[in-house]
């Protein structure tokens, strides 16, 4: 249950700081711009940094957590994702499948 919520908190903290940075216009699009991938990415690092995990077991999670993402998922579900995690919602089980599959040694 510990290692879900650390998952989960993981995606969450990105997603949220990756649409706050975003303009509307790039939410728009199905690609994933550059610097909203580096931003995830950085937010997601920070945030399994804050929860004790270190700069070398992180960053390979949160670069495998955005790419299984943009392979899933066009940006416009990405969004809607973003905000059903907002609402409180479970993330989608493919979701959680992609953060397992990064978590997994």
């Amino acid at each position: 249950m510990k290692q879900y919520f650390w998952k989960t908190s993981l995606i969450v903290t990105a997603l949220f700081t990756t649409s706050i940075i975003a303009p509307k216009s790039v939410w728009a699009q199905n690609d994933y711009p550059e610097e909203i991938k580096t931003s995830f990415v950085d937010n997601c690092t920070q945030s399994g940094l804050s929860q004790g995990a270190t700069i070398e077991q992180i960053e390979p999670i949160c670069t495998c957590l955005i790419n299984g993402i943009e392979t899933e998922y066009t940006y416009q579900e990405f969004q809607a994702i973003e905000k059903q995690l907002q609402a409180g919602e479970q993330p989608p089980t493919k979701l959680v499948e992609i953060m397992s599959n990064c978590v997994q040694p």
